[in-house]
């Protein structure tokens, strides 16, 4: 896709609805430094070839201000481009992290290693439910040292 394709897919109303949301839910505010009087700009965390820019789970966008996001857009950061379907490992990363964008996004990186293993042949949904176990067991100890 071209930037001028880019930048008129930034135009379409599905985008507008989509960026708002994403704003709304990160309150308006930049999720790297926390700044709400910059002008603010909604990221992605990956592109996927042919996917529309409102087509992306929520787990994968942040309100970012317009010098946080190009931090995110240095050339050291930018995002991998994915060919690969990516459907059902959305809705499983979605799931482990219960829709908490906090912890999606923190725990981006082992995602992305979780997607690399998978493309060289490891079974995704046995990577996925020990990823579940995990986290589930972190969690319960977690929970266990709180008052």
């Amino acid at each position: 896709m071209t930037k001028q394709e880019y930048a008129t897919q930034r135009l379409d109303p599905r985008w507008q609805k989509k960026r708002l949301e994403i704003m709304q839910r990160d309150g308006f505010k930049c999720r790297a430094c926390e700044s709400s009087d910059k002008t603010l700009s909604v990221h992605h965390a990956y592109y996927v070839t042919g996917r529309k820019p409102w087509e992306y789970p929520c787990f994968s966008l942040r309100t970012l201000c317009d010098g946080c996001h190009k931090d995110e857009h240095s050339p050291k950061s930018e995002p991998d481009e994915i060919h690969t379907p990516l459907t059902e490992w959305e809705d499983q990363i979605d799931w482990i992290f219960g829709g908490d964008i906090d912890l999606a996004w923190t725990h981006w990186p082992l995602a992305v290693e979780i997607q690399k293993a998978a493309d060289h042949g490891i079974d995704r949904r046995w990577l996925f439910e020990y990823l579940a176990e995990c986290t589930k067991a972190y969690v319960m100890k977690e929970m266990a040292v709180r008052p």
